[in-house]
């Protein structure tokens, strides 16, 4: 135990981690292999729990989230494709899609991913890592075809070169979240869009 503390959950990515898949929905047991900054330092600080287990004794849970979405999300950092395409919609300004829009990921709703972390907390089995996700996955182009329709507006679309970095398709595998924690995602994605939408319009 480090300085009174018995356990850490950790927030982890389940998109830039596991690099380009080798299969889709991707489990947890699917090799680790970041082909980014951001994945490769989620991935680091993975190893640093391990690490501590082993030497220090210290217990922890991973969570390795899909692409969040929803009310509070930080619109000013360019990151969460939902928030910044509906607040570009809203105030009438081009938004970029990178590549052709058949870019494929998972999106789940904050409130889906709070619960999660609660279920994690309250995890008293032998599992470490957990994927949390729609196990759904929708393309750029799908995105933004809901976002029009939630917020009855057309969009200006800017269509820019792809980026090295840019998975083709990413899913999760959420298996193990529904049989180990007992969870499942509640709010579907238009549903999930459409609450973004009032907050953003607020």
């Amino acid at each position: 135990v480090i300085s009174g503390i018995k356990r850490v959950v950790f927030v982890s990515t389940g998109g830039a981690i596991y690099g380009i898949p080798r299969y889709n929905p991707i489990d947890e047991k699917h090799p680790v292999q970041p082909i980014s900054a951001y994945g490769i330092s989620k991935m680091a600080f993975e190893r640093y729990l391990h690490f501590f287990l082993k030497n220090k004794g210290l217990d922890y849970s991973i969570i390795r989230i899909a692409n969040a979405y929803g009310r509070r999300q930080n619109l000013r950092n360019q990151q969460g494709v939902i928030g910044i395409w509906l607040q570009k919609i809203l105030h009438k300004t081009p938004l970029e899609i990178w590549g052709d829009g058949t870019v494929v990921r998972d999106y789940i709703h904050v409130k889906d991913v709070a619960r999660a972390i609660i279920s994690v907390l309250n995890y008293t089995g032998n599992r470490r890592v957990f994927n949390i996700g729609s196990g759904q996955g929708y393309s750029l182009n799908e995105i933004l075809a809901l976002c029009q329709k939630v917020s009855a507006c057309q969009a200006e679309v800017h269509y820019k070169l792809s980026r090295s970095f840019d998975v083709p398709k990413n899913v999760l595998n959420i298996e193990k979240a529904q049989k180990e924690l007992a969870w499942k995602p509640l709010i579907d994605l238009e549903e999930g869009i459409r609450d973004t939408w009032d907050w953003i319009g607020t």
